[in-house]
């Protein structure tokens, strides 16, 4: 604290100095009549070149900005409340000075970002020609940044009590929330995602806790009466917070969390259901005529085959129920496209509870192949090459065949590239360059083009 105080002396002590011996310029002041010299600190949007005059634009009193973010301050000096240029306020006075938060400008406008939260002290100096000092006080309130965190039940919550009386808590925790804000929170719910938003069931303060009151679904005598058998029945729930800061009475625009979801467990402690999302990950648009041939072995601890799973989407899931267990294991195969790979999973059935595992995605790896339709032909005969792909399949736009480093005009169709004649001489080189949709790069290819006089035919060969 001392060596700030130290530094502020120091500041204005030359600052007061610097405006002693400066004191040229046009005089402004009328000797024969009073006039008042006044100034208003105004904090505008960075950026911003347009007129304080323009309707809406007002000195600075009671803002608020959030951390990180930059403003422009301006300082507007008045004559008998007129405001004044920049170029005729600066011949009006001597010295002009700002402090914010232990920093020091001597310009009237400046750019500024705001480093910390909290309240921001500013203080405005300037001196007029008869050494009068001007001093305006502001304050800002800088927010932090809020950060909403799901603390309980986690995401994919699987048991959840269906008809017993239990309540459900709902925690979480939203940090930003500042000493001059209050918080609001809105609680949606649904068992169906796209009506999620307009399911609101309660509101309240967001540093407050939340239950869910049970029985979540009902009474299970009066839903079996309805058909629904909580013994071998789950219900999914998603639920969402709508959070808004309030400032002063002003709300501030509101912020969702993440949708989140949970499910009920059985009644039946006997039973587990087994729920594993599947997807194929970049595979081309044109190759969706041709099915996928999706195998995943579901087996048990002990190496039985508990379950044979078979598909053909491009998004599967696998969806069992199953006596509960530990170490189950599933292994996924891809009999059409056989780049296609997906690494095997092991999860525990718990009793009574959906267990959804993470999504299993069938990766391709594997780069395409290529090859010459033919190795010799005429120099009038178009230059072929065929791709092969077991895989996402190949990206035509990718493709490009060049000879001696240049360019070919080359057409794809079925699987070929079709480049065209050429007359290459007594020899050229030929490289092609491509991927398939999911990214893999075609290996390094070059072939040697060479012109056999005795026959007059080309020959391709490859070179290691």
């Amino acid at each position: 604290m001392t060596r700030r105080l130290l530094r502020m002396v120091f500041t204005l002590g030359l600052f007061l100095l610097t405006s002693a011996l400066s004191s040229c310029g046009e005089n402004f002041y009328n000797d024969k009549q009073p006039v008042t010299l006044s100034q208003s600190v105004y904090m505008l949007p960075d950026g911003y070149n347009g007129s304080i005059d323009h309707s809406g634009i007002y000195p600075i009193q009671g803002a608020s900005v959030e951390k990180g973010q930059s403003v422009r301050f301006m300082a507007v000096h008045s004559l008998n409340g007129e405001n004044l240029t920049s170029d005729d306020a600066a011949n009006i006075y001597k010295s002009i000075l700002w402090e914010i938060d232990g920093e020091y400008f001597n310009l009237s406008s400046f750019r500024y970002t705001f480093k910390r939260a909290g309240t921001i002290e500013g203080k405005l100096y300037t001196i007029d020609e008869y050494d009068d000092i001007l001093v305006n006080n502001f304050s800002i309130r800088v927010n932090t940044p809020e950060e909403f965190t799901l603390d309980y039940p986690y995401d994919g919550y699987n048991l959840a009590e269906p008809s017993k009386a239990t309540d459900l808590p709902f925690r979480w925790t939203l940090t930003g929330i500042d000493e001059w804000e209050d918080s609001e929170c809105e609680v949606f719910l649904s068992t169906q995602p796209e009506s999620l938003y307009v399911s609101r069931i309660g509101t309240m303060d967001c540093l407050e806790n939340a239950n869910l009151w049970g029985p979540i679904v009902g009474d299970s005598a009066m839903l079996y009466k309805m058909g629904i058998d909580l013994r071998k029945e789950s219900f999914t729930f998603y639920w969402t917070v709508k959070y808004t800061i309030i400032s002063d009475g002003d709300r501030r625009t509101p912020a969702y969390s993440p949708v989140y979801h949970f499910t009920t467990k059985y009644l039946n402690d006997s039973l587990s259901t087994l729920r594993v999302p599947i997807y194929y990950k970049n595979f081309g648009l044109e190759d969706i005529s041709e099915p996928f041939k999706t195998i995943a072995y579901v087996v048990s601890a002990s190496g039985d085959t508990l379950k044979t799973y078979t598909g053909t989407q491009p998004q599967q899931e696998i969806l069992y129920n199953l006596p509960p267990q530990n170490g189950v294991k599933i292994y996924f195969k891809e009999l059409s496209k056989k780049d296609y790979k997906a690494d095997p999973i092991q999860v525990d059935l718990l009793p009574g509870a959906v267990v959804e595992t993470d999504p299993v995605y069938f990766v391709d790896q594997v780069p395409p192949q290529v090859a010459p339709v033919r190795t010799t032909f005429s120099r009038s005969s178009d230059i072929e090459f065929y791709f092969y792909d077991d895989g996402s399949g190949i990206q035509p736009g990718t493709m490009q065949l060049n000879i001696n480093d240049i360019p070919l005009l080359s057409e794809w169709s079925d699987s070929l590239l079709i480049a065209g004649s050429y007359t290459c001489g007594s020899q050229c080189y030929i490289t092609i360059k491509g991927n398939d949709f999911a990214g893999n790069i075609l290996p390094e290819t070059n072939w040697y083009m060479s012109l056999n006089k005795d026959n007059n035919l080309y020959t391709l060969e490859r070179i290691p």
